[in-house]
């Protein structure tokens, strides 16, 4: 999955894990908690969960699996 730059907020209906594959990306989540992950770095989204993402330079490439119930 690729990502281009700028800013977007995500409703999470699914769970998602994912790898940074290319650049860098800013995850904040509901609570207001900022997360800055790099190439290497993996996450988990919940469902139910909003995101925000922050991509300064896009694109970022990630892995990314989801699964629904």
């Amino acid at each position: 999955m690729e990502t281009t730059a700028g800013v977007l907020s995500i409703d999470f209906t699914f769970a998602a894990h994912a790898t940074v594959s290319v650049r860098r990306l800013r995850l904040t989540d509901e609570s207001g908690c900022t997360h800055t992950l790099r190439p290497g770095d993996a996450y988990f989204v919940p469902p139910g969960a909003t995101v925000e993402w922050d991509v300064p330079h896009g694109p970022v490439q990630q892995s990314f699996f989801h699964s629904q119930p």
